[in-house]
């Protein structure tokens, strides 16, 4: 019975008054009888949705690049934004101008618009990208199969997050400063 009761009260907390329940439970009837898979649906915790994995492992992509972006994707890389329980100064070294978060990084820094830029320029991709899931949704789709073209596609993006992710470290750490050419450079190497 105190099952019954919280299921009831969760149900009471999706909608806004005990007219609208009684208004979605009938929505969620068939033949005057409730449908346990609608209200299921109703009630189930809606998770993140999950990111296309088969993307990035795949045998053609080194397991280096793979990894790199699958971080990236879960906000698992070391940037200083996620670093700040340190008290780090919180400023992009690549551009120094916006703060380092993950979405900063990829594609909102001048600089690696200007790699992302070059390198769509390359593969033949007309699309601007602005996050890493759309960007993985895009390629998918339109590089669809296992042509050379797709896995070129699929390379690039992989290896453009890496050799970013890569300058940014050699920017931060080893003082030295990465220009577009050679982190294109090495992409096309990979590629």
């Amino acid at each position: 019975m105190k099952k019954l009761g919280l299921i009831r009260d969760k149900i009471r907390r999706c909608f806004n008054n005990l007219n609208d329940t009684l208004m979605g439970l009938n929505a969620r009837c068939l033949n005057d009888k409730l449908v346990s898979g609608k209200v299921y649906e109703l009630l189930r915790v809606k998770g993140t949705p999950r990111t296309p994995m088969s993307f990035i492992w795949k045998s053609y992509i080194p397991p280096k690049f793979s990894f790199n972006v699958w971080l990236a994707l879960r906000n698992r890389l070391p940037t200083q934004d996620s670093l700040s329980y340190l008290y780090i100064v919180n400023r992009c070294d690549l551009c120094k101008g916006g703060l380092e978060t993950i979405p900063h990084l990829f594609f909102l820094c001048p600089f690696t618009c200007r790699v992302w830029e070059r390198v769509r320029a390359w593969i033949g991709v007309g699309h601007q990208m602005t996050t890493l899931l759309s960007a993985i949704k895009w390629i998918s789709k339109t590089r669809k199969g296992a042509t050379v073209k797709a896995k070129a596609g699929r390379l690039a993006f992989c290896a453009t997050t890496y050799y970013i992710w890569q300058a940014r470290n050699e920017t931060r750490f080893d003082e030295g400063k990465k220009t577009e050419e050679d982190v294109v450079a090495k992409i096309k190497h990979v590629v």
